[in-house]
């Protein structure tokens, strides 16, 4: 599967390709001017199995935030655009253990966007990345990829460990969700036609 997608706004230039096969990429490559934020997208792309790049230039001279959620909006539509009429697992689930750190994540790429996210973290940053933005990636990509997504830290005192077993439980349940099988789209409703 693969999937290309640009966005331009005022606030930010975004363009990721994403693709499943390891032919042309055998990475995901992230240049986002943040560097934490990077870090945690290139292993969300680990986990994923989605190889590509997202390029962005972002108003990092007024803060992250537009960077971090125009980035999680095109990367929810890219997504999105990948499984379109494809039969697809649609359901899954990962806990990952990050050292003292637990997050599960449970997903339905099913086409009705839900986020169940509710952690409050001790640090306001790590490294240049606003951990508030944190809920404002993951509501931006439930939405655009339109998918339910519940996301539970159940253990964790690090905030770069929560944060990276949230990134890396996210991308291990859209690896498993996004796996092709046989047969019709996964639902008792069928195709929806619009």
């Amino acid at each position: 599967m693969r999937g290309q997608y640009k966005r331009l706004t005022s606030e930010t230039k975004i363009e990721i390709l994403l693709d499943t096969r390891a032919d042309e990429y055998k990475s995901l490559e992230s240049d986002t001017g943040i560097g934490f934020f990077d870090h945690m997208l290139i292993t969300f792309g680990r986990y994923a199995n989605l190889n590509g790049y997202i390029k962005v230039e972002g108003d990092l001279f007024v803060d992250t935030h537009h960077t971090i959620e125009d980035t999680a909006i095109a990367l929810g539509k890219t997504l999105k655009m990948m499984i379109k009429d494809t039969s697809i697992n649609r359901y899954a689930n990962a806990i990952i253990p990050m050292d003292e750190a637990l997050v599960r994540t449970v997903i339905d790429m099913g086409g009705r966007a839900y986020l169940d996210f509710d952690y409050e973290f001790k640090r306001e940053k790590i490294g240049a990345y606003d951990t508030d933005m944190t809920l404002e990636f993951l509501r931006a990509i439930a939405n655009n990829s339109e998918s339910t997504i519940h996301i539970d830290v159940l253990k964790g005192k690090n905030d770069h460990h929560i944060t990276e077993a949230i990134f890396k439980s996210l991308g291990l349940a859209i690896k498993q969700a996004i796996t092709v099988v046989d047969g019709e789209i996964f639902s008792t409703k069928g195709k929806v036609e619009e």
